[in-house]
């Protein structure tokens, strides 16, 4: 395997609050993408493997922002970086 995605500040833990909170859901997905960018690197096909990494960070970041309540979401995910190092 590339990358190994663990419980990276928090992602998961289930929010407790009376909406539905789909960052597990978020996270499992982005394991999916994780397991998959590894066998098409293995298989020499590194451009999906760089495609399906990219994949399985925005849906990691979408993961913990949900975990936290939080509304980012989009391409922009550098000040939800920045807010995870600052928590």
């Amino acid at each position: 395997m590339l990358l190994r995605l663990g419980d990276w500040c928090g992602v998961a833990q289930p929010v407790q609050n009376d909406s539905m909170n789909r960052s597990l859901d978020w996270l499992h997905q982005a394991q999916a993408d994780l397991a998959q960018a590894s066998l098409s690197a293995e298989a020499g096909h590194h451009e999906w493997a760089c495609f399906a990494s990219h994949q399985a960070v925005d849906k990691a970041l979408k993961a913990l922002h949900l975990q936290r309540g939080s509304k980012a979401g989009g391409t922009a995910w550098g000040a939800p970086i920045e807010s995870c190092r600052q928590q």
